[in-house]
Protein backbone atom coordinates (compact mmCIF):
# COMPACT_ATOMS: atom_id res chain seq x y z
CA UNK A 1 0.00 0.00 0.00
CA UNK A 2 1.34 3.41 -0.94
CA UNK A 3 1.99 5.97 1.75
CA UNK A 4 1.02 9.62 1.36
CA UNK A 5 4.36 10.58 -0.20
CA UNK A 6 4.10 7.89 -2.87
CA UNK A 7 0.55 8.58 -3.97
CA UNK A 8 0.02 10.57 -7.22
CA UNK A 9 -0.40 14.23 -6.43
CA UNK A 10 -3.16 15.82 -8.48
CA UNK A 11 -2.33 19.35 -7.43
CA UNK A 12 1.45 19.41 -7.58
CA UNK A 13 3.32 22.35 -9.15
CA UNK A 14 3.03 21.08 -12.74
CA UNK A 15 -0.71 20.55 -12.47
CA UNK A 16 -1.24 23.95 -10.86
CA UNK A 17 0.77 25.56 -13.67
CA UNK A 18 -1.26 23.76 -16.35
CA UNK A 19 -4.56 24.71 -14.73
CA UNK A 20 -3.33 28.31 -14.32
CA UNK A 21 -2.48 28.58 -18.02
CA UNK A 22 -5.83 27.12 -19.09
CA UNK A 23 -7.66 29.32 -16.59
CA UNK A 24 -5.79 32.43 -17.73
CA UNK A 25 -6.68 31.66 -21.33
CA UNK A 26 -10.36 31.20 -20.43
CA UNK A 27 -10.52 34.27 -18.19
CA UNK A 28 -8.72 36.35 -20.81
CA UNK A 29 -11.23 35.26 -23.42
CA UNK A 30 -14.17 36.09 -21.15
CA UNK A 31 -12.65 39.46 -20.26
CA UNK A 32 -12.22 40.20 -23.96
CA UNK A 33 -15.87 39.29 -24.66
CA UNK A 34 -17.10 41.38 -21.71
CA UNK A 35 -15.07 44.35 -22.93
CA UNK A 36 -16.28 43.96 -26.51
CA UNK A 37 -19.89 43.23 -25.55
CA UNK A 38 -20.45 45.04 -22.22
CA UNK A 39 -24.22 45.16 -22.72
CA UNK A 40 -24.46 41.40 -22.16
CA UNK A 41 -24.07 41.96 -18.42
CA UNK A 42 -26.52 44.85 -18.10
CA UNK A 43 -30.12 44.41 -17.05
CA UNK A 44 -32.94 45.45 -19.30
CA UNK A 45 -34.83 48.51 -18.02
CA UNK A 46 -38.53 48.43 -17.33
CA UNK A 47 -39.34 50.91 -20.10
CA UNK A 48 -37.68 51.87 -23.37
CA UNK A 49 -37.90 54.84 -25.66
CA UNK A 50 -39.55 54.74 -29.07
CA UNK A 51 -37.88 56.57 -31.92
CA UNK A 52 -40.49 58.36 -34.00
CA UNK A 53 -40.55 59.97 -37.42
CA UNK A 54 -43.61 62.08 -36.61
CA UNK A 55 -42.73 65.71 -37.47
CA UNK A 56 -45.59 67.12 -35.37
CA UNK A 57 -44.12 65.99 -32.05
CA UNK A 58 -42.02 68.46 -30.09
CA UNK A 59 -38.71 67.79 -28.41
CA UNK A 60 -38.78 67.07 -24.68
CA UNK A 61 -36.29 68.62 -22.25
CA UNK A 62 -34.25 65.44 -22.51
CA UNK A 63 -34.13 65.69 -26.31
CA UNK A 64 -33.22 69.36 -26.08
CA UNK A 65 -30.39 68.48 -23.72
CA UNK A 66 -29.10 66.00 -26.27
CA UNK A 67 -29.30 68.62 -28.99
CA UNK A 68 -27.15 70.88 -26.81
CA UNK A 69 -24.54 68.14 -26.53
CA UNK A 70 -24.90 67.36 -22.82
CA UNK A 71 -23.27 64.13 -21.69
CA UNK A 72 -25.62 61.29 -20.68
CA UNK A 73 -25.29 57.69 -19.60
CA UNK A 74 -27.26 54.48 -19.94
CA UNK A 75 -28.44 54.76 -16.34
CA UNK A 76 -29.61 58.35 -16.82
CA UNK A 77 -31.51 57.32 -19.94
CA UNK A 78 -33.20 54.48 -18.06
CA UNK A 79 -34.16 56.72 -15.15
CA UNK A 80 -35.81 59.28 -17.44
CA UNK A 81 -37.40 56.86 -19.91
CA UNK A 82 -40.86 57.04 -18.33
CA UNK A 83 -41.38 60.76 -19.09
CA UNK A 84 -39.24 60.96 -22.22
CA UNK A 85 -40.78 61.91 -25.57
CA UNK A 86 -39.41 60.56 -28.84
CA UNK A 87 -36.80 62.18 -31.00
CA UNK A 88 -38.40 64.11 -33.86
CA UNK A 89 -37.33 63.30 -37.39
CA UNK A 90 -39.17 65.50 -39.88
CA UNK A 91 -39.04 63.29 -42.98
CA UNK A 92 -42.64 62.82 -44.14
CA UNK A 93 -42.31 64.82 -47.35
CA UNK A 94 -41.09 62.61 -50.21
CA UNK A 95 -38.84 65.19 -51.87
CA UNK A 96 -36.96 64.71 -55.13
CA UNK A 97 -34.90 61.54 -55.54
CA UNK A 98 -31.67 61.52 -57.61
CA UNK A 99 -30.16 58.17 -58.60
CA UNK A 100 -26.58 57.00 -59.02
CA UNK A 101 -25.36 53.58 -60.19
CA UNK A 102 -22.16 52.01 -61.45
CA UNK A 103 -20.83 48.46 -61.67
CA UNK A 104 -20.10 48.32 -57.93
CA UNK A 105 -22.81 50.30 -56.12
CA UNK A 106 -26.07 52.10 -56.46
CA UNK A 107 -27.70 54.66 -54.19
CA UNK A 108 -30.00 57.67 -54.10
CA UNK A 109 -29.75 61.22 -52.81
CA UNK A 110 -32.91 62.90 -51.54
CA UNK A 111 -33.56 66.62 -51.73
CA UNK A 112 -34.80 66.28 -48.14
CA UNK A 113 -31.64 67.13 -46.22
CA UNK A 114 -29.57 65.63 -49.06
CA UNK A 115 -29.69 62.35 -47.17
CA UNK A 116 -28.21 59.25 -48.79
CA UNK A 117 -30.74 56.48 -49.39
CA UNK A 118 -30.63 52.75 -50.24
CA UNK A 119 -26.86 52.44 -50.63
CA UNK A 120 -26.30 48.97 -52.05
CA UNK A 121 -23.08 47.09 -52.75
CA UNK A 122 -23.69 45.16 -55.97
CA UNK A 123 -20.49 43.10 -55.86
CA UNK A 124 -21.34 41.44 -52.54
CA UNK A 125 -24.35 39.47 -51.37
CA UNK A 126 -25.61 38.95 -47.83
CA UNK A 127 -26.21 35.60 -46.13
CA UNK A 128 -29.56 35.36 -47.92
CA UNK A 129 -28.07 35.90 -51.38
CA UNK A 130 -29.32 39.48 -51.74
CA UNK A 131 -27.06 42.49 -52.47
CA UNK A 132 -25.49 43.89 -49.30
CA UNK A 133 -27.35 46.97 -48.04
CA UNK A 134 -24.99 49.39 -46.30
CA UNK A 135 -27.95 51.59 -45.31
CA UNK A 136 -31.38 50.37 -44.21
CA UNK A 137 -34.09 50.38 -46.85
CA UNK A 138 -35.59 53.86 -47.35
CA UNK A 139 -33.85 55.16 -44.22
CA UNK A 140 -31.96 58.43 -44.90
CA UNK A 141 -28.34 58.71 -43.82
CA UNK A 142 -26.64 62.02 -42.92
CA UNK A 143 -29.62 64.21 -43.79
CA UNK A 144 -29.19 67.86 -42.75
CA UNK A 145 -31.48 69.20 -40.02
CA UNK A 146 -31.55 72.83 -38.94
CA UNK A 147 -31.74 74.64 -35.60
CA UNK A 148 -32.55 73.53 -32.07
CA UNK A 149 -35.92 72.19 -33.30
CA UNK A 150 -34.07 70.03 -35.82
CA UNK A 151 -36.20 70.77 -38.88
CA UNK A 152 -35.37 68.96 -42.09
CA UNK A 153 -33.81 71.23 -44.72
CA UNK A 154 -35.30 70.94 -48.21
CA UNK A 155 -32.64 71.50 -50.88
CA UNK A 156 -32.82 72.28 -54.54
CA UNK A 157 -30.37 69.71 -55.89
CA UNK A 158 -28.59 69.45 -59.23
CA UNK A 159 -26.64 66.37 -60.29
CA UNK A 160 -23.63 66.18 -62.58
CA UNK A 161 -22.64 62.51 -62.78
CA UNK A 162 -21.25 61.76 -59.30
CA UNK A 163 -21.55 65.36 -57.99
CA UNK A 164 -24.65 66.48 -56.09
CA UNK A 165 -24.96 70.21 -55.34
CA UNK A 166 -27.75 71.44 -53.09
CA UNK A 167 -28.91 75.00 -52.35
CA UNK A 168 -31.30 76.05 -49.59
CA UNK A 169 -32.34 79.27 -47.88
CA UNK A 170 -33.99 79.56 -44.46
CA UNK A 171 -34.82 83.21 -43.77
CA UNK A 172 -31.57 85.06 -44.19
CA UNK A 173 -29.38 81.93 -43.93
CA UNK A 174 -28.03 80.36 -47.09
CA UNK A 175 -26.90 76.75 -47.07
CA UNK A 176 -24.90 75.02 -49.77
CA UNK A 177 -24.06 71.34 -49.62
CA UNK A 178 -21.83 69.49 -52.09
CA UNK A 179 -21.74 65.68 -52.06
CA UNK A 180 -19.14 64.13 -54.35
CA UNK A 181 -18.96 60.37 -54.74
CA UNK A 182 -15.60 58.68 -55.41
CA UNK A 183 -16.37 55.27 -56.94
CA UNK A 184 -12.82 53.97 -56.73
CA UNK A 185 -12.85 54.13 -52.91
CA UNK A 186 -16.53 53.69 -51.94
CA UNK A 187 -16.46 57.16 -50.42
CA UNK A 188 -17.96 60.66 -50.49
CA UNK A 189 -16.58 64.06 -49.70
CA UNK A 190 -19.19 66.25 -48.07
CA UNK A 191 -18.84 70.05 -47.90
CA UNK A 192 -21.36 72.30 -46.17
CA UNK A 193 -21.19 76.10 -46.40
CA UNK A 194 -23.39 78.40 -44.34
CA UNK A 195 -23.74 82.14 -45.02
CA UNK A 196 -25.42 84.89 -42.91
CA UNK A 197 -26.31 82.63 -39.98
CA UNK A 198 -28.94 83.74 -37.49
CA UNK A 199 -27.24 83.92 -34.09
CA UNK A 200 -30.36 82.37 -32.55
CA UNK A 201 -30.03 79.24 -34.68
CA UNK A 202 -26.60 78.17 -33.47
CA UNK A 203 -26.59 74.55 -34.65
CA UNK A 204 -27.41 71.98 -37.28
CA UNK A 205 -27.09 68.22 -37.48
CA UNK A 206 -26.46 65.36 -39.87
CA UNK A 207 -29.01 62.74 -38.85
CA UNK A 208 -29.19 59.09 -39.86
CA UNK A 209 -31.82 56.40 -39.41
CA UNK A 210 -31.21 52.68 -39.46
CA UNK A 211 -32.30 49.22 -38.36
CA UNK A 212 -30.70 46.90 -35.81
CA UNK A 213 -29.35 43.78 -37.50
CA UNK A 214 -30.51 40.58 -35.83
CA UNK A 215 -27.89 37.90 -35.32
CA UNK A 216 -29.06 34.96 -33.19
CA UNK A 217 -26.60 33.08 -31.01
CA UNK A 218 -25.87 29.49 -32.03
CA UNK A 219 -23.58 28.50 -29.18
CA UNK A 220 -23.83 28.59 -25.39
CA UNK A 221 -20.05 29.11 -25.17
CA UNK A 222 -19.93 32.52 -26.78
CA UNK A 223 -22.17 35.07 -28.56
CA UNK A 224 -22.83 34.65 -32.24
CA UNK A 225 -19.79 35.71 -34.21
CA UNK A 226 -21.45 38.30 -36.43
CA UNK A 227 -22.53 41.60 -34.92
CA UNK A 228 -23.41 45.22 -35.59
CA UNK A 229 -21.29 47.74 -33.70
CA UNK A 230 -20.78 51.43 -33.09
CA UNK A 231 -17.17 52.62 -33.06
CA UNK A 232 -16.56 56.25 -32.08
CA UNK A 233 -13.43 58.29 -31.40
CA UNK A 234 -14.48 60.87 -28.82
CA UNK A 235 -11.85 63.35 -27.59
CA UNK A 236 -9.20 60.94 -28.84
CA UNK A 237 -10.64 57.98 -26.91
CA UNK A 238 -12.03 54.93 -28.71
CA UNK A 239 -15.56 53.90 -27.71
CA UNK A 240 -16.92 50.52 -28.83
CA UNK A 241 -20.56 49.53 -28.35
CA UNK A 242 -22.28 46.36 -29.58
CA UNK A 243 -25.67 47.24 -31.03
CA UNK A 244 -27.06 43.77 -31.71
CA UNK A 245 -26.07 42.38 -28.30
CA UNK A 246 -27.42 45.25 -26.21
CA UNK A 247 -30.03 44.01 -23.74
CA UNK A 248 -31.84 47.35 -23.68
CA UNK A 249 -32.31 50.51 -25.74
CA UNK A 250 -29.22 52.71 -25.98
CA UNK A 251 -29.05 56.44 -25.41
CA UNK A 252 -25.42 57.64 -25.58
CA UNK A 253 -23.73 60.94 -26.27
CA UNK A 254 -20.11 61.46 -27.26
CA UNK A 255 -18.26 64.78 -27.30
CA UNK A 256 -15.94 66.08 -30.04
CA UNK A 257 -16.19 63.06 -32.33
CA UNK A 258 -13.54 62.93 -35.05
CA UNK A 259 -14.41 59.50 -36.47
CA UNK A 260 -17.27 57.07 -36.04
CA UNK A 261 -18.84 54.14 -37.83
CA UNK A 262 -21.85 51.86 -37.63
CA UNK A 263 -21.56 48.49 -39.30
CA UNK A 264 -20.56 44.84 -39.16
CA UNK A 265 -17.17 43.12 -39.26
CA UNK A 266 -17.15 43.30 -43.05
CA UNK A 267 -19.20 46.35 -44.11
CA UNK A 268 -19.57 49.74 -42.54
CA UNK A 269 -20.71 53.33 -42.86
CA UNK A 270 -18.09 55.67 -41.41
CA UNK A 271 -17.71 59.45 -41.09
CA UNK A 272 -14.33 61.15 -40.71
CA UNK A 273 -14.86 64.76 -39.72
CA UNK A 274 -12.41 67.35 -41.05
CA UNK A 275 -14.17 70.47 -39.78
CA UNK A 276 -12.56 73.10 -37.56
CA UNK A 277 -15.24 72.42 -34.94
CA UNK A 278 -15.81 68.73 -34.18
CA UNK A 279 -19.41 67.61 -33.68
CA UNK A 280 -21.02 65.80 -30.75
CA UNK A 281 -22.63 62.46 -31.50
CA UNK A 282 -25.98 61.25 -30.19
CA UNK A 283 -26.61 57.54 -30.67
CA UNK A 284 -29.98 55.97 -29.86
CA UNK A 285 -31.57 52.58 -30.42
CA UNK A 286 -35.01 51.18 -29.67
CA UNK A 287 -34.86 47.51 -28.75
CA UNK A 288 -38.60 47.06 -29.41
CA UNK A 289 -38.91 48.64 -32.87
CA UNK A 290 -35.29 47.73 -33.84
CA UNK A 291 -34.69 51.33 -34.94
CA UNK A 292 -31.42 53.25 -34.81
CA UNK A 293 -31.02 57.02 -34.81
CA UNK A 294 -27.68 58.81 -34.70
CA UNK A 295 -27.04 62.51 -35.00
CA UNK A 296 -23.88 64.57 -35.51
CA UNK A 297 -24.58 67.94 -33.92
CA UNK A 298 -22.52 70.93 -35.15
CA UNK A 299 -22.28 74.35 -33.56
CA UNK A 300 -22.58 77.35 -35.90
CA UNK A 301 -20.29 80.26 -34.95
CA UNK A 302 -21.44 83.84 -35.44
CA UNK A 303 -19.15 84.37 -38.45
CA UNK A 304 -20.62 85.69 -41.71
CA UNK A 305 -19.55 82.42 -43.33
CA UNK A 306 -18.64 78.99 -41.97
CA UNK A 307 -17.80 75.69 -43.61
CA UNK A 308 -17.73 72.04 -42.61
CA UNK A 309 -16.18 69.04 -44.31
CA UNK A 310 -16.51 65.29 -43.86
CA UNK A 311 -15.27 62.18 -45.59
CA UNK A 312 -17.86 59.42 -45.72
CA UNK A 313 -17.08 55.75 -46.33
CA UNK A 314 -19.70 53.15 -47.28
CA UNK A 315 -18.45 49.78 -48.33
CA UNK A 316 -16.47 46.62 -47.55
CA UNK A 317 -14.02 47.03 -44.66
CA UNK A 318 -10.65 46.25 -46.19
CA UNK A 319 -7.53 48.23 -45.39
CA UNK A 320 -7.03 49.04 -49.09
CA UNK A 321 -10.52 50.50 -49.47
CA UNK A 322 -10.24 52.50 -46.25
CA UNK A 323 -6.82 53.88 -47.14
CA UNK A 324 -8.04 54.85 -50.61
CA UNK A 325 -10.90 56.82 -49.04
CA UNK A 326 -8.76 58.49 -46.38
CA UNK A 327 -5.85 57.26 -44.28
CA UNK A 328 -7.83 58.20 -41.16
CA UNK A 329 -10.41 55.49 -41.89
CA UNK A 330 -7.83 52.76 -41.22
CA UNK A 331 -8.62 53.14 -37.50
CA UNK A 332 -11.99 51.50 -38.25
CA UNK A 333 -10.12 48.19 -38.64
CA UNK A 334 -10.37 47.19 -34.99
CA UNK A 335 -7.96 44.29 -34.36
CA UNK A 336 -7.93 44.64 -30.58
CA UNK A 337 -4.93 44.60 -28.24
CA UNK A 338 -2.92 42.37 -30.59
CA UNK A 339 -3.27 44.67 -33.60
CA UNK A 340 0.54 44.95 -33.76
CA UNK A 341 0.54 41.22 -34.59
CA UNK A 342 -2.70 41.10 -36.61
CA UNK A 343 -1.74 43.78 -39.13
CA UNK A 344 1.56 42.20 -40.31
CA UNK A 345 -0.05 38.74 -40.34
CA UNK A 346 -2.83 40.06 -42.55
CA UNK A 347 -0.29 41.71 -44.86
CA UNK A 348 1.63 38.45 -45.20
CA UNK A 349 -1.59 36.54 -45.84
CA UNK A 350 -2.55 39.03 -48.57
CA UNK A 351 0.88 38.57 -50.14
CA UNK A 352 0.40 34.79 -50.17
CA UNK A 353 -3.02 35.30 -51.74
CA UNK A 354 -1.48 37.40 -54.50
CA UNK A 355 0.73 34.40 -55.31
CA UNK A 356 -1.79 31.55 -55.10
CA UNK A 357 -5.16 33.26 -55.68
CA UNK A 358 -6.98 31.29 -52.93
CA UNK A 359 -7.53 32.63 -49.42
CA UNK A 360 -7.70 29.15 -47.90
CA UNK A 361 -4.32 28.21 -49.37
CA UNK A 362 -2.99 31.59 -48.21
CA UNK A 363 -4.09 30.74 -44.64
CA UNK A 364 -2.35 27.36 -44.88
CA UNK A 365 0.88 29.02 -46.05
CA UNK A 366 0.60 31.58 -43.25
CA UNK A 367 0.11 28.75 -40.75
CA UNK A 368 3.26 26.99 -41.97
CA UNK A 369 5.18 30.28 -41.73
CA UNK A 370 4.01 30.89 -38.15
CA UNK A 371 4.87 27.32 -37.12
CA UNK A 372 8.28 27.74 -38.73
CA UNK A 373 8.92 30.88 -36.68
CA UNK A 374 8.08 29.15 -33.38
CA UNK A 375 9.83 25.90 -34.38
CA UNK A 376 13.03 26.62 -32.36
CA UNK A 377 10.91 27.15 -29.23
CA UNK A 378 9.05 23.89 -29.88
CA UNK A 379 12.36 22.05 -30.24
CA UNK A 380 13.63 23.60 -27.01
CA UNK A 381 10.40 22.59 -25.30
CA UNK A 382 10.57 19.01 -26.58
CA UNK A 383 14.19 18.55 -25.45
CA UNK A 384 13.41 19.94 -22.02
CA UNK A 385 10.28 17.79 -21.58
CA UNK A 386 12.19 14.73 -22.79
CA UNK A 387 14.87 15.51 -20.24
CA UNK A 388 12.25 15.84 -17.49
CA UNK A 389 10.85 12.45 -18.49
CA UNK A 390 14.32 10.90 -18.36
CA UNK A 391 15.17 12.17 -14.88
CA UNK A 392 11.72 11.48 -13.42
CA UNK A 393 12.89 8.39 -11.46
CA UNK A 394 15.76 10.42 -9.98
CA UNK A 395 13.37 13.24 -9.04
CA UNK A 396 11.11 10.71 -7.32
CA UNK A 397 14.11 9.40 -5.37
CA UNK A 398 15.09 12.90 -4.31
CA UNK A 399 11.56 13.63 -3.09
CA UNK A 400 11.68 10.50 -0.96
CA UNK A 401 15.21 11.22 0.33
CA UNK A 402 14.58 14.84 1.28
CA UNK A 403 10.88 14.69 2.07
CA UNK A 404 11.48 16.46 5.36
CA UNK A 405 13.92 19.08 4.00
CA UNK A 406 12.26 21.19 1.32
CA UNK A 407 15.20 23.61 0.96
CA UNK A 408 17.70 20.82 0.19
CA UNK A 409 15.13 19.07 -2.01
CA UNK A 410 14.62 22.15 -4.19
CA UNK A 411 18.39 22.74 -4.44
CA UNK A 412 19.10 19.15 -5.48
CA UNK A 413 16.21 19.09 -7.95
CA UNK A 414 17.38 22.32 -9.60
CA UNK A 415 20.93 20.96 -9.87
CA UNK A 416 19.67 17.72 -11.42
CA UNK A 417 17.47 19.54 -13.95
CA UNK A 418 20.30 21.92 -14.87
CA UNK A 419 22.71 19.03 -15.36
CA UNK A 420 20.24 17.32 -17.76
CA UNK A 421 19.04 20.55 -19.54
CA UNK A 422 15.52 19.99 -18.25
CA UNK A 423 13.11 22.80 -17.42
CA UNK A 424 9.49 22.12 -16.36
CA UNK A 425 8.44 25.55 -17.62
CA UNK A 426 9.90 25.10 -21.11
CA UNK A 427 6.79 23.21 -22.22
CA UNK A 428 4.79 26.40 -21.82
CA UNK A 429 6.88 28.46 -24.25
CA UNK A 430 5.08 27.41 -27.46
CA UNK A 431 1.71 28.14 -25.83
CA UNK A 432 2.90 31.56 -24.63
CA UNK A 433 3.82 32.48 -28.20
CA UNK A 434 0.81 30.96 -29.91
CA UNK A 435 -1.98 32.42 -27.74
CA UNK A 436 -1.34 36.05 -28.91
CA UNK A 437 -1.05 34.80 -32.49
CA UNK A 438 -4.38 32.98 -32.12
CA UNK A 439 -6.18 36.12 -30.90
CA UNK A 440 -4.49 38.25 -33.57
CA UNK A 441 -5.58 35.85 -36.30
CA UNK A 442 -9.06 35.70 -34.78
CA UNK A 443 -9.37 39.42 -35.48
CA UNK A 444 -7.43 39.53 -38.76
CA UNK A 445 -9.36 36.65 -40.35
CA UNK A 446 -12.73 37.47 -38.83
CA UNK A 447 -12.75 41.23 -39.42
CA UNK A 448 -11.44 41.57 -42.97
CA UNK A 449 -13.76 41.89 -45.95
CA UNK A 450 -11.25 40.02 -48.13
CA UNK A 451 -12.35 36.72 -46.56
CA UNK A 452 -16.07 37.51 -46.71
CA UNK A 453 -17.63 34.76 -48.88
CA UNK A 454 -14.15 33.74 -50.06
CA UNK A 455 -14.23 30.04 -51.12
CA UNK A 456 -11.62 27.45 -50.22
CA UNK A 457 -12.62 24.14 -51.82
CA UNK A 458 -15.34 21.50 -51.62
CA UNK A 459 -17.96 22.24 -49.00
CA UNK A 460 -16.12 25.31 -47.66
CA UNK A 461 -17.36 28.08 -49.92
CA UNK A 462 -17.17 30.90 -47.38
CA UNK A 463 -14.18 31.22 -45.06
CA UNK A 464 -16.00 33.85 -42.99
CA UNK A 465 -18.68 31.31 -41.96
CA UNK A 466 -18.26 28.25 -39.76
CA UNK A 467 -17.74 24.84 -41.34
CA UNK A 468 -21.36 23.76 -41.86
CA UNK A 469 -20.46 20.06 -41.56
CA UNK A 470 -18.05 20.66 -38.64
CA UNK A 471 -15.34 18.63 -40.37
CA UNK A 472 -12.52 21.04 -39.53
CA UNK A 473 -13.34 21.40 -35.80
CA UNK A 474 -13.60 17.63 -35.36
CA UNK A 475 -10.40 17.03 -37.37
CA UNK A 476 -8.66 19.66 -35.27
CA UNK A 477 -9.75 17.90 -32.06
CA UNK A 478 -8.50 14.53 -33.32
CA UNK A 479 -5.12 15.92 -34.39
CA UNK A 480 -4.73 17.77 -31.08
CA UNK A 481 -5.42 14.52 -29.21
CA UNK A 482 -2.83 12.63 -31.28
CA UNK A 483 -0.29 15.39 -30.76
CA UNK A 484 -0.97 15.31 -27.02
CA UNK A 485 -0.34 11.56 -26.94
CA UNK A 486 2.98 11.98 -28.78
CA UNK A 487 4.22 14.72 -26.46
CA UNK A 488 6.56 13.57 -23.65
CA UNK A 489 4.87 13.96 -20.30
CA UNK A 490 5.81 13.61 -16.66
CA UNK A 491 2.22 13.85 -15.47
CA UNK A 492 0.58 11.15 -13.41
CA UNK A 493 -2.47 9.34 -14.92
CA UNK A 494 -4.99 11.59 -13.13
CA UNK A 495 -3.46 14.77 -14.55
CA UNK A 496 -3.23 13.22 -18.01
CA UNK A 497 -6.93 12.35 -17.94
CA UNK A 498 -7.81 15.93 -17.04
CA UNK A 499 -5.77 17.39 -19.90
CA UNK A 500 -7.12 14.78 -22.32
CA UNK A 501 -10.36 16.78 -22.39
CA UNK A 502 -8.61 19.86 -23.85
CA UNK A 503 -8.99 18.74 -27.51
CA UNK A 504 -12.73 18.26 -26.93
CA UNK A 505 -13.06 21.68 -25.30
CA UNK A 506 -11.18 23.39 -28.14
CA UNK A 507 -13.24 21.57 -30.79
CA UNK A 508 -16.51 22.74 -29.20
CA UNK A 509 -15.03 26.23 -28.82
CA UNK A 510 -14.27 26.33 -32.58
CA UNK A 511 -17.64 25.06 -33.83
CA UNK A 512 -19.11 28.49 -34.64
CA UNK A 513 -15.91 30.35 -35.48
CA UNK A 514 -15.10 31.17 -39.13
CA UNK A 515 -13.80 28.27 -41.19
CA UNK A 516 -10.71 30.35 -41.99
CA UNK A 517 -9.66 30.43 -38.33
CA UNK A 518 -10.52 26.76 -37.80
CA UNK A 519 -8.45 25.93 -40.88
CA UNK A 520 -5.47 27.67 -39.29
CA UNK A 521 -5.87 25.67 -36.05
CA UNK A 522 -6.36 22.39 -37.90
CA UNK A 523 -3.30 22.80 -40.14
CA UNK A 524 -1.29 23.91 -37.12
CA UNK A 525 -2.26 20.73 -35.24
CA UNK A 526 -1.36 18.51 -38.23
CA UNK A 527 1.99 20.31 -38.47
CA UNK A 528 2.43 19.63 -34.75
CA UNK A 529 2.03 15.87 -35.29
CA UNK A 530 4.61 15.85 -38.10
CA UNK A 531 6.91 17.98 -35.97
CA UNK A 532 6.57 15.66 -32.97
CA UNK A 533 7.28 12.55 -35.06
CA UNK A 534 10.36 14.25 -36.50
CA UNK A 535 11.63 15.25 -33.05
CA UNK A 536 11.15 11.72 -31.78
CA UNK A 537 13.06 10.31 -34.74
CA UNK A 538 15.93 12.76 -34.30
CA UNK A 539 16.21 12.14 -30.56
CA UNK A 540 16.63 8.39 -31.12
CA UNK A 541 19.73 8.90 -33.26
Amino acid sequence: MLDNNQQPKIFDSKMILAVAIIGAFYLGWQKYLNKKYPQLNQKKPAATETLSTNPNQKDSPQTTAIAQGQKGTHNEAVAKSADQTPIVVDSNEPGEILNYENEKVKFQVSSNGMGILNYESKKYSDRNGKPVQITAENKPVLALYWGSNQKLVHFKVTQDQNNFVGQAQIGQEKIERILTYHPESYSFTDEIKISNPDRQIGEFSLTSEGIIDEHKSKSFLMPTYESQDLLAFSKGQKEHVSVTRASHSLDDQYKAVSLFSVGTQYFTMGVLDQSDILPDLTFKTDINTKEILHRLLYAIPGNPESSYKQSIFMGPKSSENLKAANAGFVDLMDYGVFSFIARPLLSVMKWFHSLVGNWGVAIILLTLLVRGVVLPFNLMSYKSMKGMQTIQPQLTALREKYKNDSVTLNREMMALMKQNNANPLAGCLPMVFQIPIFFALYRAIGYSAELYQAPFFGWIQDLSLHDKYYVLPVLMGVTMYIQQKLTPSTMDPTQAKLLAFMPVIFSVFMLNLPAGLTLYMCVSAIFGIIQQKTFMSLMKK
